[in-house]
């Protein structure tokens, strides 16, 4: 019998990333800040790619200019794969800012709150 899959709640596995960040002293950081505004607009556009592909399937139709129809890959699965890509990198890159903050390799030089009011 197959083991069913546990859909995992991606909001749920940002706020663990948020919680590691605010534990470690980060959560100001300009580079986690901005990486993580990254990381929340590529789980967006993969859920946006992820329903286009449920919902016209992964191989399409295409009408080709002599008229004649073929089939084809949804090209929004080739995004999905580049944009999975991306995030899974840029996930990596959150968690290694919060692991040096941790190990003290100075990220507080980066810190946006540096108490100057402009």
């Amino acid at each position: 019998m197959a083991k069913k899959v546990e859909k995992i709640d991606l909001k749920k596995q940002v706020e663990k990333i948020i919680d590691k960040a605010e534990n470690a002293g980060v959560e100001h950081n300009m580079l986690f800040v901005t990486t993580l505004k990254r990381y929340g607009g590529m789980l967006k556009i993969l859920d946006d790619l992820s329903k286009d592909i449920e919902s016209r399937g992964a191989v399409t139709e295409r009408v080709f200019s002599s008229g004649k129809i073929g089939i084809g890959v949804n090209e929004s699965v080739a995004v999905y794969n580049q944009t999975s890509n991306m995030a899974n990198l840029t996930a990596a890159s959150l968690l290694n800012i919060v692991a040096a903050a941790v190990d003290g390799k100075g990220l507080e030089s980066l810190n946006m709150d540096d108490g100057d009011d402009l």
